[in-house]
């Protein structure tokens, strides 16, 4: 008989995080929403950030409500939106929250960018141009914020730095890292070619992770704040909220079609290899890198933004200006 496993789930979206206790007893799982908190965009002057260091904060005081009610945790996984990032120096630090991807910054290149240039770039990695892509962002800054990307010396996505938040440990995980629009979906890693087209230097990337494995240990200092002995892997979980949403659905059969709703709805079908040829582009599809080598064929749509926004404002929440 299989020995009850404890696994502690964060996920994070655009409008909220959620500690999810799940309960594995050897014949099925179950869950329980241990703590929800807001997440909001922060303004400062005219750019829109990500307070990550609240994020964490929330979801160190959720685990440890699990740890409480679980008495041991054998795994943490974590999963969040796409595209957005910061940037560490050389000694590992942060040099500013993360930049959310509603600010114009990634919009004023893709405008920039010919037709020739757009069809390149999905030829090359099989995602779509769309403003909100991390490459847009990063070029941006490279223009806006050249002190800040000087200093650069590790790129983590949202997921990467709570990972790294927790064990110390920097990993890209592929399928958020597809979101970045430097990934060839047909490899399954970072494009060489795309990143010396767009001067993007290769070495601002962490080792990608490989799914089902660790990251790393929890954090000795985790630990201690936690009041726990003993060791806690992180697990390199599919971080993409969408990837992790679609290995979760429980089809029956090997081709399905899955909707997706959050802040953004996305419509589409898991494939074993992306489709990258002009019809593809021309109806608005992207290939991103799903589960274990899969690749999620789908198409991003307006989901529950609006109605959080009316929330927000009926409410008065934390929401400063427009994006």
């Amino acid at each position: 008989m299989l020995m009850k496993r404890n696994m502690v789930a964060f996920d994070c979206g655009n409008s909220s995080c959620r500690v999810i206790l799940g309960v594995y007893d050897g014949e099925q799982i179950t869950t329980e929403v241990i703590s929800r908190i807001p997440n909001y965009m922060v303004r400062v002057h005219q750019y829109f950030y990500w307070d990550i260091l609240m994020i964490y904060q929330k979801l160190l005081e959720g685990l440890k409500e699990a740890v409480k009610r679980a008495g041991t945790i054998h795994s943490i996984g974590i999963c969040t939106w796409g595209v957005d990032f910061a940037l560490f120096d050389k000694q590992g630090l942060m040099i500013q929250n993360p930049l959310s991807y509603r600010n114009g910054i990634g919009a004023e290149v893709l405008e920039q960018m010919s037709e020739e240039q757009r069809t390149y770039l999905f030829g090359q990695t099989g995602i779509l141009c769309d403003k909100i892509n991390s490459v847009n962002m990063i070029k941006g800054m490279m223009e806006k914020m050249q002190s800040i990307v000087f200093c650069g010396h590790k790129l983590l996505m949202i997921p990467d730095i709570l990972n790294y938040l927790f064990t110390g440990c920097m990993v890209n995980e592929p399928s958020e890292l597809s979101t970045t629009q430097l990934m060839d979906a047909r490899k399954r890693e970072l494009s060489e070619e795309v990143l010396r087209t767009m001067e993007i230097p290769s070495g601002l990337f962490a080792a990608i992770g490989k799914h089902g494995t660790a990251i790393g240990m929890l954090h000795s200092n985790v630990k201690e704040i936690l009041g726990i002995s003993y060791d806690v892997p992180v697990i390199c979980v599919p971080s993409h909220d969408t990837a992790a949403a679609v290995l979760a659905i429980p089809a029956e059969e090997d081709e399905f079609l899955f909707v997706s709703t959050g802040t953004w709805a996305l419509i589409g079908m898991e494939l074993e290899e992306p489709i990258v040829n002009e019809e593809v582009r021309k109806r608005c599809l992207t290939n991103e890198i799903g589960a274990f080598n899969k690749i999620t064929l789908l198409r991003n749509s307006a989901g529950m933004f609006i109605i959080q926004r009316i929330k927000e404002e009926y409410e008065g929440e934390h929401w400063l200006g427009r994006a």
